[in-house]
């Protein structure tokens, strides 16, 4: 799979805020670190290449990495 597009870190207070969670203390003291910025992207263009065994592929991913495959 390959994806292209457009990217950019943005500082929205209100979003970081509203995202935040107790794990992001590791990094940051509180959702009001000036150092926070969003990274944002905006796809243009995707392609999936198919290939025999995909299927079951990808079932193998998503079982391995413990049902973070949301489809």
């Amino acid at each position: 799979m390959t994806v292209s597009g457009s990217g950019g870190r943005r500082t929205n207070r209100a979003k970081i805020r509203r995202l935040w969670e107790s794990p992001d203390r590791a990094w940051w003291d509180s959702s009001d670190d000036p150092d926070i910025r969003l990274t944002t992207f905006t796809p243009d263009e995707g392609k999936l290449w198919d290939s025999p065994g995909k299927i079951a592929a990808m079932a193998k991913n998503c079982y391995d990495s413990h049902n973070w495959c949301k489809a």
